[in-house]
């Protein structure tokens, strides 16, 4: 089955996409670093959760980039987007 969607559509999709990934490893990260200050809960041993980190920064710059690549066109939402991510800053 055939969708039909308009470029800007697609576009604002797009861009959703890559905020809520962004929005979510950021979560992530924070988690994570307080796992490895912390200890985490024993289970994992501590040079696997920096590489779990390591792994999450490297996806976070990854799709930093993508959305720097998105950015370069307008969004209809871009605005309430970037105010979700300032919670990170």
């Amino acid at each position: 089955m055939k969708i039909n969607l308009s470029t800007k559509e697609l576009n604002n999709a797009a861009f959703d996409k890559a905020q809520a990934k962004i929005y979510s490893l950021k979560d992530d990260i924070i988690r994570q670093e307080n796992d490895v200050r912390t200890g985490g809960d024993g289970m994992i041993p501590i040079d696997v959760m920096k590489k779990c980190l390591d792994a999450s920064r490297r996806q976070l710059a990854i799709w930093e980039h993508i959305d720097s690549c998105l950015n370069k066109t307008f969004w209809d939402n871009h605005d309430i987007w970037k105010e979700l991510q300032t919670k990170y800053d």
